[in-house]
């Protein structure tokens, strides 16, 4: 994502606005995704978060390594339904699992 670190600082500070955070990273021309869209691990969704995920995100982690196959296979119809950019994973957090997707 070529974030530098000032970037990650001001990432942090505005992460509780999302207005102020969409704002800094389209100025900034970093790439924002959607990552775990249809997962429960990121607790439940409204209709209203895949509505914004349409709007205010131009990618969407379409595959990953550590996501049931029928998640992937959602955020792979999302993505293709919006004309998001597609982005795929490894999502591990040991080396045994790493660049495996």
């Amino acid at each position: 994502y070529d974030i530098a670190e000032r970037d990650h600082a001001e990432i942090q500070r505005r992460r509780d606005d999302l207005a102020s955070l969409f704002t800094y990273l389209n100025e900034r021309e970093i790439l924002l995704a959607i990552n775990h869209a249809f997962s429960g691990l990121t607790g439940a969704r409204a209709q209203a978060d895949f509505a914004d995920f349409a709007e205010y995100f131009p990618a969407v982690e379409i595959l990953n390594g550590q996501m049931l196959p029928v998640a992937n296979r959602h955020a792979e119809t999302f993505a293709a339904r919006h004309r998001k950019i597609a982005l795929a994973v490894s999502d591990s957090h040991t080396l045994a699992g790493l660049g495996r997707t």
